[in-house]
């Protein structure tokens, strides 16, 4: 804002003192011809003399007034006119208007400004105060003048001294804007290093914002084969339950055939020890009959030859009896060895019986986490459809993002661009001053001259 406030105020101060020196210059000329025509009346200067003396005050008027209306018209005003064009940008949201025409240098500088306010709008929120100041400057200035010419209208006896001293204090201006132009450019080149750095920072973020996209994209297709490999988890635990499903009906039915098994094998137990009595009671008939054919071969021999045929089939009764005897005895080895399998067979299917309560149970248990998986394997797939749902927006948005950085960088580097364009405006007016300053020197020069000539 002071910067602002320096440039307005250097060009009111220009207009003034070009002002003062234009009226002390018609005082000193008026003052030279009241001494010239008081000398050629009492005949102490000769009429030749006096129109070289008039004609010299005549080109230096014209000359001063050339010069001021030079400078009035190609600097002063279209200063005002700029620093007028950025009170109204200030007034209306930056938005900068150009009135300057006619001057190349202030026509470019003015371009030149109208694209920095519209680059720089929203970074600049002192302009409102920038505005106020101004605008107290300008009425100051106004008020200045006014008073300044008063006092040239009072003070028409002491402005040549005035001349040569609004001469130095423009001068001073002169230097001030040369050296606040060096440092507007020093500035300038400033915010054109951070508009650099930060297009580097923003082609760096673009990059940044390209490699999460491919990232986002790979987890995406990651996310959608882990899905499908959940379905297939599913797939394969719903057959896998299946499965266990059919083997808890194997299992019950090997149950049902088990129990029948075991009956069986009960009553098989209970027919073994029946035989068991049966072959008892051949045995006791067996002996009975043995006994029985002993006493018939007893009483056949005390018969003799009468009981001879009897003696026979009582021998032949004891051989059968004793042969059943031994058929009986075999019979019960064979009805102990079966009795023995036959208890081997009910412990056998007793364990089996364990093991099929335990099968039963553990395929029960199987089938329950199966459900469980399948459930599971259902609720990962939902949970996978919907990150990949979120990854595919997440590309989405890191695309729009990226979109967007690479619209500020190509914004920065417009700003880059338009920096360099101030800077060089900035260089030319600073050049322009140099021209300003040795104009000045020479105003300085004649002012003095005047001076020692009166």
């Amino acid at each position: 804002m002071k910067k602002y406030l320096f440039w307005r105020g250097t060009a009111s101060e220009l207009g003034k003192n070009i002002v003062n020196g234009c009226v002390v210059l018609c005082a000193v000329a008026a003052l030279a011809g009241g001494v010239v025509g008081y000398g050629l009346g009492s005949g102490q200067v000769e009429l030749a003399g006096y129109q070289v003396v008039l004609s010299a005050l005549a080109a230096g008027v014209i000359l001063l007034l050339l010069v001021g209306a030079w400078v009035s018209v190609t600097v002063c005003n279209p200063l005002v006119l700029l620093f007028n064009a950025c009170e109204e940008a200030a007034q209306n949201g930056f938005v900068f208007e150009k009135n300057i025409r006619g001057n190349v240098f202030f026509a470019k500088f003015s371009c030149v400004l109208e694209r920095v306010f519209y680059h720089v709008r929203g970074q600049m929120e002192e302009t409102e105060n920038v505005k106020k100041e101004a605008f107290k400057e300008s009425r100051k200035t106004v008020r200045a003048l006014r008073k300044a010419e008063k006092e040239a209208e009072k003070a028409s006896s002491s402005r040549a001294e005035a001349f040569v001293h609004a001469a130095e204090q423009l001068e001073g201006v002169a230097t001030g804007l040369n050296e606040n132009s060096r440092r507007l450019f020093a500035l300038m080149s400033e915010v054109t290093k951070g508009a650099v750095e930060q297009k580097d920072d923003l082609d760096t973020a673009s990059n940044s914002m390209e490699e999460i996209t491919a990232a986002a994209k790979d987890i995406s297709i990651t996310t959608s084969t882990t899905a499908e490999n959940a379905k297939g988890t599913i797939h394969v635990a719903e057959q896998s339950a299946d499965v266990v499903n059919n083997n808890l009906r194997a299992v019950e039915e090997m149950k049902t055939s088990h129990a029948a098994l075991q009956k069986n094998m009960d009553e098989l137990s209970t027919q073994a020890a029946k035989i068991s009595g049966v072959i008892e009671l051949i045995e006791d008939v067996a002996d009975q009959t043995n006994l029985l054919a002993l006493n018939a071969a007893i009483e056949a021999a005390r018969a003799g030859d009468a009981g001879r045929g009897f003696a026979v089939v009582a021998d032949e009764v004891r051989k059968l009896a004793e042969r059943t005897v031994t058929a009986t005895a075999d019979v019960r080895k064979i009805i102990f060895s079966i009795s023995d399998v036959i208890k081997e067979n009910v412990s056998s299917v007793a364990q089996t019986s364990g093991v099929l309560e335990d099968v039963y149970e553990l395929s029960h248990k199987s089938g329950k986490s199966l459900k469980e998986i399948v459930e599971l394997a259902e609720s990962a797939s939902a949970n996978n459809e919907d990150i990949a749902t979120a990854v595919e927006q997440q590309v989405s948005a890191s695309g729009k993002m990226g979109s967007l950085v690479h619209d500020i960088s190509r914004v920065s580097q417009h700003t880059v661009d338009i920096s360099t364009q101030a800077s060089d405006a900035v260089e030319f007016v600073t050049s322009h001053t140099k021209t300003l300053c040795t104009i000045i020197d020479e105003f300085t020069r004649l002012g003095k001259t005047d001076v020692r000539e009166q």
